[in-house]
């Protein structure tokens, strides 16, 4: 029964509109406007209050608690044991949206969006044999937890297959274990699929990494979509060993060694898609947990015009990689994007008449046409060792993984100024910051004003959902995080959006990601002197700004303008800024 048909609720939320006034959590026109709506449409109360942005839906629900006396409980971080969550079938979850959370001996506290319904209580009083004590959680967080316990689709399928095929016993003392009885473990049929039906999942989720981390009370299986982690399944522990196992014999790592970090690959074919794995363990309290890197090959080679430039950030770009010498940087944290930027690049510029050769650790992705090499420091093989190298090879084109050293970076600097274009990535926060800490480093100034063309500080953000985008009016407290930016843009009008969330997007709100960039040129007397005669990034900055030079966050805020990304999204990328 749905807490809108039970007559005691809806005594009680007869009184929610005022109970609100009365808290000051809702003004009383806004209350009128509502029940206006709500003769009109016949939607809850609530609902509506929800939908107009006019309270938040945890709120709502603490506020219905405590009308009908019963306990509130946020599920927000909340660990559930995989034991607990089969005394309740799915299919029961799902009809009376609800989760249990906590068993005390012959007593299961269930929390349920309508806490006094007979019919839900009387139905798992009988389906358990326990006494059923019942608390109160918002509707998103427990069709969320739904979803991240009961796990859906083929990997539940697969979980109910192979825990009704029985125990796999798996001896636990690391000194006497039988590696083959692991072997077999990991190779029986059910355990296969279940790994391939996780590595599926993850491609059809668009996901990029698939985390298998070990608990106290099971495995956990995540997956990263759009930069951000979700949780999809629980895998017991009896089945969690031959799982990292079976992953482990793909990747050609020692299954035997649980004790010292490793790292493999896998290449794959997935409907039509080609994919690299690349498969890193590190041993824990709790065993091994292990991350799976997803490079899909067909993904990384984008058109410049589809990596989010504005167009007049993209003309700027295109020469500066069209240019005959110098060393142009690729700057942002890890995962933001620079390898994709980089490889699209080179492609984009890519022909027969150059000689492009690359040093990377590790390869990514194969480009036709160039020369790529991967360091290895256990050969001796470094980026500055492999430079060194390349500059005997006649190359028209360089690109350096990662500038790391004084010494790597002298070489570039060395080969941009004997006519090379080198390509090269920083781990730095901004564009400025790069020109800091090529100084640093050791270069001097001078020679970093005469080497250095151009900087690209970038981040991802992540795209609104197109099938729930709604364009909002953003509190003031919000807006005026972006005071300089508005100031900088006129004759726009400003309209703000964001995904309310829906099945499609799985409740975020978003679908995707887009570079947000910082484009900095590296031209003009008044730039170069200020890099060679007392460096400063503040002024580096002031006087890019006379040259039309955008932050990143002015680039994430037309973003936001345009109804690509939200405001809350831009200053999550750029606090650091």
């Amino acid at each position: 029964m749905s807490p809108e048909n039970n007559k005691d609720y809806q005594q009680k939320k007869l009184r929610l509109g005022e109970h609100l006034v009365e808290k000051g959590l809702l003004s009383q026109q806004d209350l009128i406007k509502a029940l206006e709506e709500q003769k009109i449409t016949g939607e809850p109360l609530g609902q509506i209050l929800i939908k107009k942005r006019l309270i938040e839906e945890m709120q709502m629900y603490q506020i219905l608690a405590e009308q009908l006396g019963v306990g509130f409980l946020d599920l927000f971080g909340l660990e559930i044991p995989v034991g607990l969550i089969s005394l309740v079938p799915e299919h029961i979850a799902k009809t009376y949206c609800i989760i249990p959370v906590e068993r005390n001996q012959n007593i299961l506290t269930i929390a349920m969006i309508d806490p006094n319904d007979p019919f839900a209580i009387d139905e798992l009083r009988t389906l358990t044999g326990l006494a059923i004590k019942t608390v109160m959680s918002s509707k998103t967080q427990i069709m969320t937890a739904i979803e991240k316990y009961y796990g859906g689709g083929a990997i539940g399928e697969v979980l109910s297959l192979v825990e009704s095929q029985g125990t796999i016993e798996v001896v636990t003392d690391a000194e006497t274990e039988d590696i083959e009885e692991i072997k077999k473990s990991a190779e029986e049929a059910p355990i296969t699929k279940l790994v391939n039906v996780i590595i599926h999942d993850s491609i059809n989720s668009r996901a990029s990494d698939i985390h298998i981390e070990p608990s106290k009370r099971g495995c956990w299986v995540r997956f990263r979509i759009d930069g951000v982690l979700h949780d999809i399944t629980t895998i017991s522990e009896q089945f969690f060993r031959p799982v990292i196992s079976r992953i482990k014999i793909m990747a050609n790592m020692d299954i035997a060694e649980r004790r010292l970090p490793q790292d493999g690959s896998i290449r794959l074919k997935v409907e039509d898609k080609s994919i690299d794995v690349r498969v890193s363990t590190f041993p824990t309290m709790h065993g091994e947990k292990l991350v799976m890197r997803l490079l899909v090959r067909e993904l990384i080679f984008l058109t410049l015009d589809k990596l989010g430039f504005e167009p007049e950030e993209l003309s700027v770009f295109e020469s500066l990689i069209k240019r005959s010498c110098g060393i142009f940087l690729v700057v942002g944290p890890t995962g933001s994007g620079k390898t994709t930027t980089l490889y699209s690049a080179l492609s984009h510029i890519n022909s027969r008449e150059k000689n492009i050769v690359t040093v990377e650790d590790p390869i990514e992705y194969e480009i036709e046409g160039v020369a790529q090499s991967q360091v290895s420091a256990k050969a001796g093989f470094t980026f500055a060792n492999s430079l060194r190298s390349i500059m005997r090879q006649d190359p028209n084109i360089i690109l350096i993984g990662e500038i790391r050293d004084l010494e790597t970076a002298e070489l570039a600097v060395r080969a941009s100024l004997t006519g090379h274009l080198v390509f090269s990535t920083l781990h730095t926060n901004d564009a400025p910051g790069a020109v800091t800490r090529l100084i640093d480093l050791g270069i001097a100034p001078y020679l970093v004003s005469s080497s250095l063309i151009g900087v690209l500080a970038q981040r991802l953000v992540r795209i609104i959902c197109p099938r729930c985008r709604e364009q909002i009016n953003p509190s003031t407290a919000l807006i005026s995080n972006f005071r300089e930016e508005m100031a900088s843009i006129s004759g726009v009008e400003h309209k703000f959006y964001r995904g309310k969330g829906c099945e499609y997007c799985k409740n975020t709100g978003y679908r995707g990601r887009e570079g947000a960039f910082e484009l900095l040129q590296i031209s003009g007397d008044k730039m170069k002197d200020s890099i060679t005669t007392g460096f400063n990034s503040s002024a580096l900055r002031k006087i890019a700004k006379e040259q039309r030079f955008r932050t990143l966050k002015e680039s994430g805020f037309r973003k936001a303008l345009r109804g690509i990304t939200s405001l809350e999204e831009i200053l999550e990328v750029t606090a650091l800024l």
